[in-house]
């Protein structure tokens, strides 16, 4: 037999693992195109196209202020009491449930249960000290009330919820 006819035997071998190595770079070409989107990477590691996207939807939540024009008696209350550094939206549903391009949609859903109170004023070790914080089965038998479903506001005006006790 002859020494070079064995490597050349060999070579068709060679070329098809070329071949499958040179189809795997094209296929992973074609699987990053159509996954990574346009724009991607014109500023770093951002999209080009995003700002402008999240610009284009319309806000959900309003912030305190989007509240005053029709609301400004509840507003002014809320200002003036213990509840002031906290947002309508963190008791109330979002804005956009209620008023949606300057218009009212809905009426403002009203969670009036006491788990709402309870997300913030239900004592946790871990929270502050001045943090006003109750247990509120014991709050409620001390100051004589009984246990129902909306017995915060029993007592409590939810605006400003020292100033004028029920």
């Amino acid at each position: 037999m002859d020494d070079r006819s064995e490597p050349a035997r060999h070579t068709k071998h060679v070329y098809r693992v070329l071949i499958l190595l040179g189809l795997f770079v094209v296929a992973a070409l074609a699987v990053r195109y159509a996954l990574i989107p346009p724009g991607w990477g014109t500023h770093g590691n951002f999209r080009a196209g995003a700002v402008q996207e999240m610009l284009d939807i319309d806000p959900v939540h309003g912030g305190r202020e989007a509240c005053r024009p029709c609301h400004g008696k509840e507003w002014e209350t809320v200002q003036s009491s213990d509840h002031a550094s906290v947002s309508c939206e963190s008791c109330h549903e979002p804005l956009a449930h209620h008023v949606q391009g300057g218009r009212r949609r809905a009426p403002m859903p009203t969670d009036r249960s006491y788990a709402l109170c309870a997300r913030c004023h239900r004592r946790i070790e871990g929270r502050p000290a001045d943090f006003p914080q109750v247990r509120i089965d014991e709050h409620v038998l001390e100051q004589g009330g009984s246990f129902g479903a909306e017995v915060c506001l029993d007592c409590h005006t939810p605006h400003a919820p020292l100033d004028g006790l029920r």
